[in-house]
């Protein structure tokens, strides 16, 4: 079994085996990429991503001026020096040195350019998908906001795992090979539930996935506490109402569904609908 991180289940916001080429990724694969990206993620194509080939050099200078716009180098000196006081690294110039080294991604989407960006020479149309996933989020949601963000570092870390999550989510483990699907439906008013169910190769796989989940609701909103979960209308199922937001998880053998939303009803008749019995 694959292991997930909790930053997967915030993500909450996400089943073909994707075939590998040795060819660059034509436009037509790049608009392939992008329709499954759109039918795995449930979010509509509302315009064409443009996917650009870059030299290597050319290709590290934009990979490192991103990270410079997201975690400004003002920013990265201050907790450096901050971590040197702290006697967390040995002198400055050390964090500086390990952001630069770990960077080791091939493709990357920018929401200021809205274009994603790939090495040349690599073929990684599982790395090129994770960032269409990320298009499909700017296109609705704008992920310029995360930048406006800086400065407020809670909030910031969290904007950017319910990203991320989301995006690992529908690539890395629906289109993965996983069978299953993520879907955000909306009601006649315009709010929306997020439904992501999964197909586990064993009923284990799924029982610990919703020891995970659990946990991880357990942990980040402190639901374990008396009066969680909710038991209305959560019959066999796992509910949690947390402010005006709601969790529902269903499992039976090895299918799992998970949605999330505004309201507790809509959410657990999702859920139901998707995995029937208890």
């Amino acid at each position: 079994m694959r292991r997930f991180v909790p930053a997967l289940v915030s993500a909450v916001l996400a089943a073909a085996a994707l075939a590998a080429a040795a060819a660059a990724v034509t436009p037509g694969d790049a608009k392939t990429l992008l329709r499954v990206a759109s039918r795995l993620s449930g979010l509509d194509v509302r315009r064409a991503v443009p996917v650009v080939s870059e030299p290597a050099k050319s290709f590290s200078a934009r990979r490192l001026k991103l990270l410079d716009r997201l975690y400004p180098p003002s920013a990265q000196s201050y907790d450096d020096e901050l971590y040197a006081a702290l006697g967390l690294s040995t002198r400055t110039g050390t964090l500086r040195k390990a952001l630069t080294t770990t960077q080791k991604q091939r493709v990357l989407y920018d929401p200021v350019a809205r274009k994603a960006y790939v090495q040349a020479g690599k073929d990684e149309r599982d790395a090129i998908l994770h960032e269409l996933v990320h298009a499909l989020q700017d296109q609705h949601f704008d992920l310029r906001r995360v930048e406006l963000l800086k400065g407020r570092r809670d909030a910031s870390l969290a904007a950017a795992a319910a990203v991320e999550g989301h995006s690992t989510l529908v690539a890395g483990v629906l289109g993965a090979g996983h069978g299953g699907r993520s879907a955000v439906y909306r009601d006649a008013e315009g709010s929306a539930t997020v439904l992501i169910a999964l197909d586990w190769d064993t009923p284990r796989d799924a029982a610990q996935w919703e020891e995970a989940v659990q946990a991880y609701v357990n942990e980040a909103f402190d639901a374990d506490r008396p009066g969680f979960p909710a038991t209305t209308p959560c019959a066999a199922i796992l509910c949690w109402q947390i402010g005006a937001h709601a969790i529902v998880f269903r499992r039976d053998g090895g299918r799992t569904a998970l949605a999330l939303g505004p309201s507790l009803a809509q959410a657990a008749s999702l859920a139901v609908e998707i995995v029937p019995s208890g």
